[in-house]
């Protein structure tokens, strides 16, 4: 089994069955930036639901990201993020975040082909 599904399985297998009820921060979008091509080139997910995946970058610099809500608390709403990059490479860098959105824009990866960044919908 991959190593990214597992542990989004794990998430997903601790999660309170009411979670899906109480995000703070319903407006949430997941943009994905290309950098090298400018401030506004990229992909957005906007509302970001509950959980989903998105694709995106110019290849080779292709990310696939992953995510997961999993709770809140008084200061926000906590989700789990995976990261392959690049996504259709052999030896894609796997990385994973857990993170707590509190309505500021939040930075989940950067490097000189992309930004990845939670922040308000516009």
């Amino acid at each position: 089994m991959h190593p990214l599904l597992c542990l989004l399985l794990l998430a997903t297998a601790v999660l309170p069955a009411s979670a899906k009820e109480t995000r703070h921060h319903l407006g949430v979008e997941l943009f994905i930036n290309n950098t090298p091509a400018g401030k506004t080139n990229g992909c957005t997910t906007r509302p970001l639901p509950v959980r989903g995946e998105a694709r995106c970058g110019h290849a080779p610099h292709i990310s696939e990201v992953r995510w997961k809500y999993l709770s809140s608390t008084e200061k926000g709403d906590i989700y789990l993020f995976l990261r392959r990059f690049p996504a259709d490479a052999a030896e894609a860098k796997q990385e994973s975040k857990v993170v707590e959105f509190t309505g500021k824009e939040l930075i989940l990866w950067e490097d000189s082909h992309q930004r990845i960044l939670l922040r308000r919908g516009e």
